[in-house]
């Protein structure tokens, strides 16, 4: 039978009624505001902001359900039977998931942050928790149709956002300064153009459903409709304002953040963009045909329009609207108007007033226009709306192609295929109009077979489309989805594979037969994957990062939740796909073997392209258990009868959306708005079926007989065989509208209750979600005056922001780490500030606090309590003059990174963090304190050590702490690693040069020379580069130190010889690289060999001409070079004796 409301639905209080508006408030609020919102005043900006809003909105939805089963549980004695929802669709898969996940938490290598996320993703078991409860509260309050088609119009409108930001970017109009080329893959309100890719695939089919259902909708309107067409097209018009006016608000609140500079040290403005989110966000349930029907005196359609007042007037009161130009050092909110992109901002307040124009019009025409019927709208507005859903569904695709996401777009072909195969097939077997879905269908295949060839050429041939490639950079774009050998394709392959000294992934969840069924730990691959970590990666990714996911997300699955974490997975997606093939009446062994053969091919997969038979085995075993279990919970079960097309049509949907989702996760990074999406998306797809009469979702609650009812029936009871008292006590009973009387006594202790559930909601919010992006805040405050200012006040500053930071994020190594900066540059700023205090006071009581060593018995909560003001500035600024001394700071500083590697222990850089700060005291104190700084060479090595003991493959972390071996003279020590480092990464000059350093100081010449040779063919400028040859070298040592080099290898012509052989075979792998042979006649003049100079230099110009010929704009660009060389010619001719020809 169909989902309806049972009797008990009807006999609401208002209690239950208002917590279910509010769970509904929660996940439609959630689905509009998380794939739009980010923070520019957070250091991370974008998916951690994401999660915490997301955590923040679900923990209120939670509460109002936890209210909402107590109330219904007290009131009317009802109580939920859970043996039937663990048979409904889909729960035991949620459930299982669920235990998994927190299973795997507990067992994990980093519990903590398992639990709550990583600091880059914050997708631990809190956040993942969170996408099952929205799923969960979905399936247990949506009961009305009208529900799930407001849920599709909230996952159509948000895009709007989205889309338009991405286009915007595209224009190169973005009004924020973002440092990365957004117009050459837009990155829209994500951050990430992958990840705005896979979140708008998600919402691609929903388009595509309204389109068709409109288009069904115009025969239904041309026998049903009973309004006017111009009724009609004035309330077309009208709901369409709402989308103008939200678009406005948010584009004018984002260019009004580009400007607004709040107060040097406040964050006073914050709420200003998520607000505006918020605020839209009640506004897009208004864009519905229902809206037209409602009364005029109906309050939920001028809740949003108040919400809106509202937010603009604080913006009027708080004087962001009419600020000034910042002047200076920033004492009040002020707009920077000297900022790059200012100009695209400067009218923000245009937007404002268009935005409330629009919904002003909206609003006068609400009150002015008739209202409608609840018959269809008229067939021309439904084409109409048509041909704006068609419209909508194109530009899509275009910013999709925009992203340039190649992982997307396979999960949107993907897609596109499944939605109209099955479309066209369901219409083929269950409508009258079998000729014309039979013509589409052939045409489809077709289309899509021609499709598929064009990819496969496109791929595979590499001259192919060769016009078309040079001339449309996103088709060259879609002819590397296959790519291996080069770019972010190469980068997943070492990730998943390794290389030739690693097994990177694979490997690591292999590695320990425990963990390959329980995994590491979710959020634990930055550490975990250390050791196997591929030497090769680090030439194409950022030195020394670890990756945190491996871009494949059942990979991921394996690492961080083991074999149990995969069937766990699997068991969700393999359930899913089961139940809506049912749901279509896909014949049962079709269907089981539709299922059987993905799973299979998942193990294939593993077998084949990541070249693990073990994986293989391990995922295709895991996908046929998927496959029985979902078939012995019933899932599999044939219909007792076909549903409607309508119902199928959206079936197909969510099965297409889910589709593209796991397909684009082979390939990519789940995020939060794409997880959020496809638990949402799923429950829409169980609800559906439910909803058609499929099956049932629980049962009738079990009802135990309350001693105490309503209050009506209870003050009046029926006399037995009086038939006129028993209808008097029903029409007393308030069962009519759903709403019992609020003083059931029944009820009163749980109502109790509701006064603590609501407050520690609220405290939970805070302490568990909201604290952490204010401490995030902080950081980025703190980090910035670190970084960026000049001077004790300015660097103070910053302290008391990163104390403020660790304060309220007492777990977070990283802010220890930059708490050890921030104390290591006081250190500094401290010796300047009291060295000028003693020789120009000759203060004896700062003399000795200069000189003073650090205390054996120091503690971090020893240093004064900053406070985050410039009021409080002054007395910060005496306490560390007058109390600490740089040494005993330094000190603080080490206390802080040895805090923040007991937090996380797994974690490289923590204890390579520490090596730095000793190797830099160790050489800073040489000469004052021999033996003191003895001390601090061991403490540096061993830290370096612990370092290498946690990530052996990290070869720049072996080279800095070889080059520690050196002041030891341990010189074959040095040697020996730096081998093994050159030996794991050939490609990395700076080790090369390393080598050479350690042989040449070992009086090892043609060794140095040798080594030397190896990294300048690598990379001629290598050897005076500004890398980081030495930790412990002070900075007036590295010019000596780069002449020297140069003195010992021309101190004997056969050692020259070898070294200058590097820069030949440089030249000889780079022919066109002029900067090459620039660096090389350089060194031959300075060394005087002008014959081997001059030769140089005619091949140089022979080059350039050859050059020249193949490309006219050449000889233009590199004009003052050719000038350049031939000065070069006339002077080593002079040099030799030659008259110029």
């Amino acid at each position: 039978m169909p989902l309806k409301e049972s009797a008990l639905d009807s006999r609401e209080t208002t209690i239950s009624l208002w917590s279910r508006r509010v769970m509904e408030a929660c996940w439609l609020l959630a689905l509009a505001m998380i794939p739009v919102y980010f923070s520019l005043l957070s250091d991370r900006h974008f998916e951690p902001d994401k999660a915490v809003a997301l955590r923040s909105i679900v923990m209120i939805l939670g509460g109002a359900w936890i209210i909402n089963w107590l109330e219904r549980g007290q009131v009317f004695r009802s109580w939920p039977r859970w043996r039937d929802w663990w048979r409904s669709p889909l729960v035991a898969p949620a459930i299982v998931y669920v235990g998994v996940f927190f299973f795997t938490t507990l067992t994990s290598v980093l519990v903590f942050t398992s639990f709550f996320g990583g600091y880059n993703r914050l997708q631990g078991f809190y956040t993942n928790f969170s996408y099952v409860v929205v799923f969960g509260a979905m399936l247990a309050h949506v009961r009305r149709r009208e529900q799930l088609e407001r849920i599709i119009t909230v996952i159509i409108a948000t895009t709007l956002p989205t889309l338009g930001y991405g286009w915007v970017q595209y224009q190169r109009s973005d009004p924020l300064p973002w440092a990365g080329d957004t117009a050459a893959r837009v990155a829209s309100s994500m951050g990430n153009s992958i990840f705005v890719a896979a979140y708008l695939i998600l919402t691609l089919p929903f388009m595509f459903y309204r389109l068709i259902t409109s288009v069904m909708a115009t025969k239904r309107a041309e026998s049903e409709a009973t309004n006017s067409v111009g009724l009609d097209a004035a309330w077309f018009v009208t709901l369409g304002l709402i989308p103008l006016g939200q678009l406005s608000l948010l584009y004018a609140t984002l260019k009004l953040g580009a400007l607004l500079q709040a107060p040097l040290l406040g964050i006073g403005h914050w709420w200003i963009f998520p607000m505006s989110v918020i605020v839209v966000g009640s506004t897009l349930p208004l864009i519905s045909w229902v809206t037209s029907t409602r009364s005029r005196s109906d309050w939920r359609l001028y809740l949003p329009g108040g919400l809106i007042l509202l937010y603009m007037l604080s913006l009027v009161l708080g004087g962001y609207l009419t600020a000034d130009q910042c002047q200076g050092t920033i004492s009040e909110t002020c707009y920077n108007l000297d900022m790059a992109t200012a100009k695209r901002a400067s009218d923000f307040r245009t937007w404002f007033l268009l935005a409330m124009a629009a919904y002003f019009g909206f609003y006068g025409l609400v009150l002015a226009l008739p209202r409608r019927s609840e018959a269809a709208a008229h067939a021309i507005v439904q084409w109409l709306s048509a041909a704006i859903y068609a419209g909508l569904s194109l530009f899509t695709i275009v910013i999709i192609f925009f992203t340039q996401s190649r992982g997307p777009q396979i999960g949107m072909f993907v897609s596109i295929f499944v939605f109209f195969t099955l479309f066209l097939l369901q219409g083929l077997r269950s409508t009258s109009f079998k000729r014309i879905f039979g013509a589409a269908l052939s045409a489809w295949v077709v289309l899509a077979l021609a499709g598929a060839a064009f990819l496969v050429v496109l791929n595979t041939d590499s001259s192919s489309f060769s016009g078309l490639r040079q001339s449309n950079r996103y088709i060259s774009r879609l002819g590397n989805l296959l790519e291996t050998d080069g770019g972010t394709g190469l980068v997943r392959v070492l990730i998943w594979r390794g290389d030739e000294h690693t097994q990177g992934a694979v490997g690591l969840a292999l590695s320990d037969p425990l963990r390959t069924v329980i995994g590491w730990g979710p959020e634990s691959m930055f550490v975990a994957y250390n050791p196997f970590y591929p030497p090769r990666l680090a030439n194409y990714e950022s030195r020394g990062a670890s990756p945190d996911r491996s871009h494949q997300a059942l990979l991921d699955e394996l690492v961080t939740k083991g074999a149990i974490g995969l069937f766990s997975h699997l068991f969700l997606f393999g359930s899913f796909l089961i139940i809506m093939l049912r749901l279509l009446c896909i014949p049962r062994l079709i269907n089981l073997g539709l299922t059987s053969l993905l799973m299979l091919g998942i193990g294939i997969f593993f077998a084949v392209f990541l070249k693990s038979l073990a994986l293989g085995l391990i995922a295709g075993s895991v996908g046929l258990l998927v496959v029985g279990l979902a078939t012995w919970l019933g899932y599999a079960k044939p219909l007792e009868a076909s549903l409607s097309f309508t119902w199928q049509l959206l079936i197909i949907t969510v099965l297409s959306a889910v589709a593209a989702n796991f397909v684009e996760n082979l390939f990519g990074i789940p995020i939060v708005s794409s997880l959020l999406y496809t638990w949402v998306i799923m429950a829409v797809g169980i609800l559906a079926g439910a909803h058609a009469g499929a099956y049932q979702l629980g049962t009738k609650p079990v009802v135990v007989a309350a001693p105490v009812v309503e209050e009506a029936a209870e003050s009046t009871p029926a006399k037995a065989g009086t038939k006129r008292q028993a209808a008097q006590n029903a029409r007393r009973t308030p069962a009519g509208r759903g709403r019992t009387s609020s003083g059931v006594t029944g009820a009163a202790p749980a109502r109790i209750l509701y006064a603590v559930v609501v407050p520690i909601v609220l405290l939970l919010v805070w302490f568990l979600n909201l604290d952490n992006i204010f401490a995030d805040m902080r950081y980025l405050q703190g980090k910035q005056f670190i970084d960026q200012g000049q001077g004790l006040d300015q660097h103070l500053l910053g302290f008391a922001a990163i104390q403020d930071a660790v304060e309220h994020a007492p777990n977070e190594d990283l802010y220890f780490l930059m708490y050890g900066r921030a104390l290591m540059t006081l250190a500094t700023d401290l010796s300047i500030e009291q060295n000028k205090l003693v020789s120009e006071n000759q203060n004896a009581a700062i003399a000795q606090v200069l000189n003073s060593r650090p205390r054996p018995d120091a503690e971090l909560a020893d240093l004064p309590d900053a406070e985050y003001s410039v009021a409080g500035l002054q007395t910060v600024a005496r306490d560390f003059l007058t109390k600490f001394g740089p040494l005993q700071v330094l000190d603080y500083a080490r206390l802080a990174l040895e805090e923040a590697q007991r937090l996380n222990p797994q974690n490289k850089d923590h204890p390579a963090n520490l090596g730095r700060l000793h190797s830099s005291w160790f050489r800073n104190t040489e000469q004052s304190d021999p033996e003191g700084a003895r001390m601090h060479l061991d403490a540096a090595i061993e830290a370096y050590k612990q370092a290498h003991t946690v990530a052996p493959q990290d070869v720049e972390l072996t080279g800095q702490w070889a080059m520690l071996y050196l002041y030891r003279q341990e010189y074959d020590t040095a040697i020996a690693e730096l081998t093994k480092a050159t030996t794991l990464d050939p490609l990395w000059s700076l080790n090369f040069i390393r080598l050479g350093e350690a042989y040449r100081r070992k009086g090892d010449l043609p060794n140095a020379a040798l080594a030397f040779a190896n990294a300048l063919a690598l990379d001629p400028r290598a050897l005076s580069s500004s890398g980081l040859v030495d930790v412990a070298e002070l900075p007036a040592e590295r010019t000596a130190r780069v002449q020297a080099t140069f003195a010992s290898m021309q101190s004997d012509p056969a050692v020259f010889d070898s070294f200058l052989t590097g820069f030949e075979r440089a030249i000889a792998s780079k022919p066109g690289d002029m900067s090459y042979r620039q660096i090389y006649t350089q060194v031959l003049s300075d060394s005087q060999r002008y014959d081997a100079g001059l030769t140089q230099v005619q091949l140089a110009l022979a080059e350039m001409d050859k050059m020249g010929a193949a490309d006219p704009t050449f000889n233009t660009t590199y004009a003052d070079t050719r000038t350049a060389f031939e000065k070069l010619v006339s002077f080593f001719q002079s040099q030799l004796g030659q008259s110029k020809p």
